[in-house]
């Protein structure tokens, strides 16, 4: 082997060590934002639903047992903060890829991506 051959094998793989090192600071990144987000939606939605619950006449309170309340609306607000956060997840990892897709399309071929 050369010694521009080696010298070229070494910074690759010091590139990829390097690219290693920035995948994992980005996924623990969009894993705190993700989760952040997450918690701050359940607390704004758990919020406007005890208020409207305030809101409701007595009535309404006396012919529902509190238990069954209770597990309805934890169960539906967790079902929503999923829908809400894995939703747009999956639709940002989606639109990233598909810019890449389009740019890469047209770098190879220009002509044919507008097609």
């Amino acid at each position: 082997m050369t010694g521009d051959a080696a010298l070229l094998l070494g910074v690759l793989c010091a590139g990829i060590v390097v690219l290693q090192i920035f995948q994992g600071l980005f996924t623990y990144w969009h894993r705190f934002l993700l989760a952040s987000a997450s918690r701050m939606a359940n607390n704004d939605i758990r919020n406007d639903v005890f208020h409207r619950l305030q809101l409701l006449p007595m009535s309404f309170h006396g012919s529902i047992s509190p238990g069954d309340l209770v597990v309805r609306l934890a169960d539906d607000i967790n079902q929503l903060r999923k829908l809400l956060v894995d939703s747009l997840s999956s639709l940002l990892k989606m639109l990233f890829t598909f810019g890449w897709v389009v740019i890469l399309m047209a770098m190879i071929h220009w002509k044919l991506t507008l097609y």
